[in-house]
């Protein structure tokens, strides 16, 4: 589920609380912004994006803000397998101001923990 980030318990990077992981619709940490904080693998297509549609396929820089050493993985979805394949993973705290090619606005999901 989406949340609202609460006050911060530490530094904010990014622009995303401490505890948090947040993915976002722009480069730099701009544009929309889903935050994440309970532990599971998050269905972006799930979530309506402003203006239409869904966060699949929407992501441009993220930044996992969870507490230090907690990792946030960043998957695909198969439609043809009905399987997610992990791409790649952050350890906190780490943000990234791009996605590089091919994930650039090409993730389906996020597994916060």
């Amino acid at each position: 589920m989406a949340t609202t980030a609460a006050a911060a318990d530490g530094p904010v990077l990014a622009g995303c609380s401490y505890g948090y992981s947040c993915v976002y619709s722009d480069n730099n940490w701009a544009g929309y912004r889903l935050s994440f904080y309970t532990c599971a693998l998050r269905d972006l297509s799930k979530y309506a994006y402003p203006g239409g549609g869904y966060w699949n396929d929407k992501m441009s820089s993220y930044s996992n803000n969870q507490t230090r050493g907690t990792r946030s993985g960043y998957y695909i979805y198969s439609s043809a397998n009905s399987a997610w394949y992990e791409q790649f993973t952050s350890v906190a705290p780490y943000a990234a101001g791009s996605i590089p090619s091919p994930w650039n606005n090409g993730l389906d999901g996020i597994k916060v923990c």
